[in-house]
C-alpha cells in the first residue's frame, strides 16, 4: 500500500507504522539483489539504520522496547538503549525498564 504524499505527515503523527516507509517503499529497486547480499557491510548498515530508526519511533510514541535478555523478552524504556550512530553499531547497551 502506498500511501499519498500529502498524507504521509499525516501517517507518521498517527503512528501508522506505514507512515515511516511509505516513500521508501514506493522506490523501484536500483540494486542487484545478489550483489548486495554478498556485500555484507551493506547489510549491517541496514540493519543498524533499522534499529536506529525504530528506538528513535519508540523515544517518540514514549513506548517501551521489547528486548531479547537472558533468555527472554523484556520491555524496557527506550531512553536507556544507546542509539548507534549512523554509521556504526557501537551503541548496544540496554538498561533496565
Amino acid at each position: 500500500m502506498t500511501i499519498p504524499k500529502d498524507c504521509q505527515r499525516l501517517a507518521e503523527v498517527d503512528g501508522d507504522p506505514q507512515g515511516d516507509r511509505g516513500e521508501l517503499m514506493s522506490r523501484p529497486a536500483q540494486h542487484d539483489v545478489g550483489r548486495v547480499l554478498r556485500d555484507g557491510d551493506a547489510i549491517d548498515r541496514a540493519i543498524v539504520a533499522a534499529r536506529r530508526r525504530v528506538i528513535l519511533r519508540h523515544r517518540q510514541l514514549n513506548v517501551p522496547l521489547a528486548i531479547w535478555r537472558d533468555g527472554r523478552v523484556v520491555e524496557v524504556r527506550p531512553e536507556s538503549v544507546e542509539l548507534p550512530s549512523n554509521g556504526d553499531d557501537t551503541g548496544a547497551r540496554t538498561g533496565e525498564s
